[in-house]
């Protein structure tokens, strides 16, 4: 897994783990599918000034994550949707298990997206950037687990194009965009890995 430079994002990657727990040759795998179902944090963040830096403006924080809320939602940005998507797309192109793949295979991916957020990239910018956790796991059709990963996508202008607020709420497309680049750099992490 990337490196991460960042303090706040190791707690989470410490309540979910990371890299591959269980792997499995894919020889020893059948037909697979991918779970049209998506579990999705129901609790997005939005992320921005460090600590102390935050007390003076809590309220105006209040208010933009209720916003960032309210973009999610009237902008119809899907979240797992979208990282089914990108993980259906890189599965497609693995030499093992793309030609596998099957609308009802029997050995199932079920994907997850147990935290997102909306993250500042640093104090001083006004600039954001998505970042998606997704969680995989290969089931065998009797319920095993043959593979488990989790992947974070990068932060801070890396992979994401990032944007302000004001940019984010005049063209809600924006955060679908951001949305999508995450979820294919935190998929293609995981799709290297099977």
């Amino acid at each position: 897994m990337r490196h991460i430079k960042y303090a706040f994002i190791i707690p989470i990657l410490l309540l979910i783990g990371c890299g591959p727990s269980k792997t499995v040759k894919p020889n020893a795998v059948g037909a697979v599918s991918v779970d049209p179902h998506v579990q999705v944090t129901t609790n997005p963040e939005l992320l921005s000034g460090v600590g102390p830096l935050l007390t003076p403006h809590f309220e105006s924080e209040k208010e933009k994550h209720r916003q960032y809320k309210r973009q999610l939602e009237e902008g119809k940005i899907d979240v797992g949707a979208i990282v089914r998507k990108e993980f259906l797309a890189a599965l497609s192109q693995h030499p093992a298990y793309g030609p596998k793949l099957k609308a009802n295979g029997p050995y199932k991916f079920v994907v997850s997206v147990p935290y997102h957020a909306l993250v500042q990239q640093t104090t001083l910018s006004d600039k954001y950037a998505a970042n998606v956790v997704i969680d995989v796991v290969l089931l065998a059709p009797d319920g095993t687990v043959l593979f488990k990963s989790t992947a974070q996508s990068c932060i801070f202008s890396k992979c994401v194009t990032p944007y302000t607020l004001p940019e984010l709420k005049a063209n809600p497309s924006l955060l679908g965009e951001q949305y999508l680049e995450a979820s294919k750099d935190a998929v293609s992490e995981i799709v290297s890995e099977l």
